[in-house]
């Protein structure tokens, strides 16, 4: 009976990210459908989030760079404790961006979200030039030590993001 449980289970999660078309192998490239506004309505159930009113910049960061802004809303979200996280209240960092000196400070979370998508997409960088295109291939690089579990919570934030809407 157990093992029927279980099966069944995995078979729900397994719709549900079709239904959503999220998955592992999902190409961040992927343009997205989300709206500001959307994104948004995800941002504003967290109080005293700094990632209120920025769907636009995700938006304008998926035209320029290229990378899905439910994926890069949802790693911000995850990496930032959806903008409330000390680094992201202090830095305007919702990414855990570090340089050679530490953690990196951001002027504004437009210029911190821009960077990120920049990051991810630059020629040379470790990511899309790396030919690193789904959530499975990034997790490997940007969470090496617990990949599988910021695979699932970057899904589950990507997912978070479609219901609000």
């Amino acid at each position: 009976m157990r093992k029927l449980i279980t099966t069944l289970l995995c078979l729900v999660i397994v719709l549900c990210n079709a239904a959503y078309g999220f998955s592992q192998n999902f190409d961040v490239r992927t343009k997205s459908d989300v709206t500001a506004e959307q994104l948004n309505a995800r941002f504003e159930k967290k109080e005293d989030s700094k990632l209120k009113d920025t769907g636009k910049y995700f938006i304008e960061a998926q035209e320029k760079y290229g990378v899905n802004a439910e994926f890069l809303a949802a790693l911000a979200m995850h990496e930032s404790a959806c903008g409330t996280s000390s680094l992201a209240r202090r830095k305007n960092n919702f990414f855990g961006l570090r340089g050679r000196r530490g953690w990196s400070s951001f002027n504004s979370p437009e210029e911190c979200i821009m960077y990120a998508a920049n990051n991810l997409a630059k020629s040379g960088g470790f990511y899309f030039a790396r030919k690193k295109y789904t959530i499975a291939s990034i997790g490997k690089t940007y969470c090496p030590k617990n990949t599988k579990h910021w695979q699932d919570t970057i899904i589950t934030h990507m997912k978070s993001i479609k219901a609000a809407s």
